[in-house]
């Protein structure tokens, strides 16, 4: 009857832990699910004033360009920059869904063409007013053969990763 009992108890210890495990498991998922739903709300929360702004911005470049105003083209070209920054802004929101949806396995990357030389005058005219602003001389050269070359894969990535490094 001793073995039995200890037997029993040892049976009973066993199921109470595995509760526990169970327990914590379950807040675990929990926890995640309203991390996401946090990361998610956020996300659209943000993005929505994000794009009215790149909006507002390209509708004033829109007027700008068609004004006689002595300084429409540094506005312009501001405006540019706002809109090209909300693009990049943008894509970071996008990266953050990206990183839940790769962390629940439903991420999928499908390469697009692009072109290299669009991207490097995008990132290069963004920059234009802070280079202006901060009396530095940006310079850069594209070889002529390189001007039809289209590749695969996220320009939008390549824009930011450009922008992170000359800025």
């Amino acid at each position: 009857h001793a073995h039995e009992g200890i037997r029993i108890n040892a049976i009973e210890s066993e199921r109470a832990s595995q509760r526990q495990s169970e327990s914590w498991m379950q807040k675990e998922i929990d926890l995640n699910q309203q991390k996401e739903q946090a990361i998610s709300y956020i996300f659209h929360e943000v993005r929505n004033p994000v794009n009215a702004i790149g909006l507002a911005a390209d509708l004033a470049a829109t007027l700008l360009s068609q004004s006689n105003h002595p300084q429409s083209h540094t506005l312009t070209e501001m405006m540019n920059n706002i809109s090209h920054s909300v693009d990049l802004a943008t894509g970071v929101l996008n990266d953050v869904l990206n990183v839940q949806k790769l962390q629940n396995g439903m991420f999928s990357f499908a390469p697009v063409p692009f072109s290299l030389i669009e991207v490097q005058n995008q990132v290069v005219q963004s920059l234009q007013y802070q280079v202006r602003v901060k009396s530095i001389q940006l310079e850069y050269h594209v070889d002529p053969t390189l001007n039809s070359l289209v590749v695969l894969g996220d320009g939008n990535r390549l824009k930011q990763v450009l922008q992170n490094f000359l800025s």
